[in-house]
């Protein structure tokens, strides 16, 4: 007897961030110069988060967190930069390390928790 395979998860197209909408999208590093040395980026002047399309599912979901806490930190700050660092963006990429993998794994891990926090 098999088993079906399950269908891998969709990735969505676009998320709503606030006020913004980003489009995502997949792409390999030969059509985009920018996952050369980089498996995500976030382009918050155009709404776009692009994700390498060769990326595993579990770090897929992880880098796309990685991605919308980018975009949630510029849509949601209000007010000029108030670096207490030499280097914000260093500040910005260690705080996103801490909590990307774990806030997937929480909401991944606790599909109820989910229902409760985005049901109306």
């Amino acid at each position: 007897m098999t088993t079906a395979k399950k269908p891998s998860p969709v990735l969505p197209t676009a998320v709503t961030v606030g006020s913004q909408v980003y489009r995502i999208v997949e792409r390999t590093p030969g059509e985009d110069g920018g996952l050369s040395d980089s498996h995500a980026y976030t382009l918050n002047a155009s709404n776009l988060i692009c994700l390498s399309v060769e990326l595993p599912l579990a770090r897929k979901r992880s880098f796309l967190m990685h991605e919308l806490l980018h975009a949630m930190i510029f849509t949601f700050s209000q007010s000029e930069r108030n670096d207490k660092s030499e280097n914000h963006d260093e500040w910005e990429h260690y705080f996103i390390g801490l909590v990307q993998e774990p806030i997937v794994m929480l909401l991944r891990d606790n599909p109820d928790l989910l229902e409760y926090l985005t049901t109306d």
